[in-house]
C-alpha cells in the first residue's frame, strides 16, 4: 500500500509543480535540438515532407487536444513520472543513468508493440529506422525535461509539439492512414 500511495504522491508532484522560466528556455533549447537532428535526416531520407493535411478547424482543434492527452500526456506519465525518479532524488546516479536508460528502451520499444497490438496501420512506420531514431531522441529530450524541471509539462509540450509538427506539418497524418477530406 506504501508504493501506491509514493507513486500516487510523485504522479501529483509532477503534475502540481509548474516549470519555472528557465524550464521552459531548456524545453525551448530542447525542440531545436529535436528540429536540428531530426528535420534535415527526415527530409534527407524522404520520411519527413512538408505536407500539411486539408482538415476543417474542427479536426484541427481534435487532434491538438486528444494528441496532447494520448500520447503525450500518457506517456509522458508513464515513461517519465512513473519510471525516473524524481527531480531532487538521492538515487545514486548509477541508478538514475540506470532508469534513465532502461525508461528510454521501453518508450522506444513502446511504438512497435503498440502498432502490433492496436493500430497495424502504424506497423510501417513504427518499426521504422527513422521513426525509432527520433522517438529516441525526443525520449532522450523529454527526459531531460522531465529531470530538470520534476514537472510532467514540459517534457508533455515538447512531446506534443514534436507530435502535431510531425501530423499536421510534415507528413504524418497521412504516413498513419488517416484519410482528408
Amino acid at each position: 500500500m506504501e508504493f501506491l500511495i509514493q507513486i500516487y504522491e510523485k504522479v501529483i508532484s509532477a503534475v502540481l509543480t509548474l516549470p519555472t522560466m528557465k524550464d521552459w528556455i531548456v524545453a525551448i533549447i530542447l525542440v531545436v535540438i529535436i528540429i536540428v537532428t531530426c528535420l534535415p535526416l527526415g527530409l534527407w531520407y524522404r520520411f519527413l515532407e512538408l505536407k500539411i493535411p486539408q482538415l476543417s478547424a474542427t479536426e484541427v482543434i481534435s487532434i491538438l487536444v486528444n494528441r496532447f492527452l494520448f500520447p503525450c500526456f500518457a506517456e509522458e506519465l508513464i515513461f517519465r513520472v512513473l519510471l525516473l525518479p524524481e527531480k531532487n532524488s538521492y538515487a545514486p546516479i548509477t541508478t538514475q543513468l540506470f532508469l534513465g536508460i532502461a525508461s528510454l528502451i521501453a518508450y522506444v520499444v513502446s511504438h512497435p508493440l503498440n502498432a502490433t497490438l492496436f493500430y497495424k496501420k502504424a506497423l510501417g512506420i513504427f518499426t521504422n529506422q527513422f521513426f525509432l531514431f527520433s522517438t529516441a531522441i525526443l525520449g532522450i529530450t523529454c527526459t531531460l525535461a522531465y529531470v530538470t524541471s520534476g514537472s510532467i509539462w514540459t517534457p508533455t509540450t515538447i512531446h506534443w509539439i514534436t507530435i502535431i509538427s510531425w501530423l499536421l506539418a510534415l507528413g504524418g497524418y497521412s504516413k498513419l492512414g488517416f484519410t482528408e477530406k
